[in-house]
């Protein structure tokens, strides 16, 4: 194996864990957010736990809008500022390793980020927008359905 592989190897697995790692934390951030905003309507008219689920499912793509490229920056910042730290960068360099051979890996990983997020951007988000909507329509028709009225601070019927 060439030592351009090595270094774009190493670089990719530097850079990946990092930008998994901010896509779990922000995208857990946001979901929780966003889905709380629906929840508690839901939660307040009490409607089967179904909803709930689907609400979450819907809101998952919008929230990948946004947290994708924001994961993929934050890694290949924290993976570079790393390598940086640790004075992996100025060895490369040092050894032969151009700037073009260092930013390639990266850039690779940013242009799968633009066609997975341009994926979820065009195709489910809407999708998902339009699902949201029908979900909480459904809620609002099973709460006019709902023959008993429940007191949530006592927990007995009126």
């Amino acid at each position: 194996m060439s030592n351009r592989r090595l270094i774009e190897r190493y670089i990719i697995r530097t850079v990946v864990p990092y930008s998994v790692a901010a896509l779990l934390l922000l995208t857990g951030i946001l979901f929780v957010q966003q889905s709380g905003r629906y929840l508690e309507t839901i939660f307040h008219n009490a409607v089967p736990a179904v909803f709930t689920y689907n609400i979450s499912i819907a809101v998952l793509p919008t929230v990948l809008t946004i947290t994708i490229p924001m994961a993929v920056l934050a890694g290949t910042i924290i993976g570079f500022g790393r390598m940086g730290s640790d004075s992996e960068l100025i060895a490369m360099q040092a050894g032969g390793v151009s700037r073009r051979q260092i930013v390639l890996p990266a850039m690779l990983i940013g242009l799968i980020a633009t066609v997975v997020s341009f994926e979820v951007n065009l195709n489910e988000a809407p999708r998902a927008q339009q699902e949201l909507r029908s979900i909480i329509a459904r809620a609002a028709l099973y709460r006019l359905d709902s023959p008993v009225e429940v007191d949530y601070c006592s927990h007995r019927p009126h």
